[in-house]
């Protein structure tokens, strides 16, 4: 499903075009108005980086590393846990 203006977005980053992911898409997605939350998702180990719009505007960000992190995302009302996204994975 795709939605005209998605409030959050979800990147799973690929080991072969996470610098591009990282910086030029983050860069392009930040520019969408609705765009209120940005998950950045690692497949390399449990590791999530949220990029949050402020009520000013103003992008911040917070890693979550490891199988017992979890964060909230307000914007959709929802609470999540690594364990979850993660489920399945072993953390080295």
């Amino acid at each position: 499903m795709t939605s005209v203006e998605p409030r959050v977005l979800i990147e799973v980053l690929s080991p072969s075009t996470m610098n591009y992911d990282r910086v030029k898409k983050l860069d392009e997605y930040k520019r969408l108005a609705a765009v209120s939350a940005i998950l950045l998702v690692d497949t390399e180990r449990p590791r999530v980086t949220v990029h949050g719009r402020g009520t000013d505007g103003a992008w911040d960000s917070v890693e979550f590393v490891g199988l017992d992190a979890a964060f909230d995302l307000p914007t959709i009302g929802a609470r999540l846990a690594l364990a979850d996204i993660f489920e399945g994975v072993h953390a080295a």
